[in-house]
């Protein structure tokens, strides 16, 4: 099949900074691929129609401190939702601590005629503590 096709994305950010000096910066993007149809578009790659949504709140304080949660949704198959978040912080001088999470709302397994089919426990969350030389 012809795979000639146009993908165009466009992504906006406003960042709103508080008397106390928190920053939250808001972030919108939009992506999606044209010319083609439907399951030619998810044959292409898993993010073919898709928003993201979000926000991160910086505290701007000694310890670096901060937060990202966002949402990455599909336009065609709302079921296929992917929610993220994420903190970091500097503990010491030379230490500092992050946590991540990712959490999937897709099909598992079977078929979905493209789109994000994803194994089970496909959910994870990530500690690292990181020492600096």
């Amino acid at each position: 099949p012809e795979r000639d096709h146009l993908q165009i994305a466009a992504g906006a950010e406003y960042v709103h900074l508080f008397d106390s000096g928190v920053e939250a910066t808001f972030l919108l993007e939009a992506q999606s691929v044209f010319l083609v149809d439907k399951i030619i578009r998810q044959s292409l790659q898993i993010f073919q129609r898709d928003a993201l949504a979000g926000i991160r709140v910086a505290l701007n304080d000694e310890a670096s401190t901060e937060a990202l949660i966002s949402t990455i949704i599909d336009l065609e198959d709302p079921e296929n939702v992917l929610f993220n978040g994420s903190f970091r912080r500097r503990l010491f001088d030379a230490w500092s601590l992050s946590v991540a999470f990712r959490m999937v709302f897709a099909p598992t397994g079977g078929s979905n005629a493209g789109g994000c089919v994803v194994p089970p426990r496909s959910d994870h969350v990530r500690v690292a503590l990181s020492r600096f030389f």
